[in-house]
């Protein structure tokens, strides 16, 4: 996965770009987990993951960005999902992103690579960028409306300390 793929030797290499090496080598043992082969990595879930992933993968940002503006694409990422938009040769621009991909020391999910084309919903991160803008798709916000008007949801606090009681429950 995505956390999996920055390492604790990475997660070191970022933080000593700011820290002493004590400092960088005592954080980096602190944000990342023991995985099952026995390297360390960042764990799926830690508030620390998210920022140290993309420090890890902004290289890898600029050349897909670079990448795909030569092919006249348009690059985003959010966390793991990486999204090629525009209407040039979508295989030259696939294997370009796979072999930037592997060189940064990512691995993409071959399974969840889609290419979607007009006039089809176009569907990323589960919004709809078909049109102008993005939008939740039809039907789905009452099902996000319902999920809000639940009891556990509700709280007789609100703020921080109604926060703090609903992740209690």
């Amino acid at each position: 996965g995505f956390f999996h793929a920055v390492t604790e030797s990475r997660v070191y290499g970022i933080l000593r770009e700011f820290h002493s090496v004590q400092s960088s080598g005592d954080m980096a043992r602190v944000c990342t987990v023991r995985g099952e082969h026995g390297s360390r990595h960042l764990p799926q879930g830690a508030c620390t993951s998210p920022v140290l992933a993309n420090l890890a993968a902004y290289h890898m940002d600029v050349r897909l960005s670079s990448a795909a503006h030569s092919l006249s694409y348009v690059y985003t990422r959010y966390a793991d999902d990486l999204t090629f938009s525009g209407d040039g040769s979508i295989g030259r621009m696939l294997s370009l992103a796979r072999t930037i991909i592997y060189s940064e020391g990512f691995v993409p999910n071959e399974r969840k690579t889609r290419i979607m084309q007009a006039p089809n919903t176009r569907l990323v991160t589960g919004l709809d960028v078909s049109g102008d803008r993005p939008r939740i798709p039809n039907g789905r916000m009452n099902h996000y409306l319902s999920i809000l008007k639940r009891p556990q949801f509700a709280s007789k606090h609100s703020g921080i300390k109604g926060h703090i009681m609903m992740v209690g429950q």
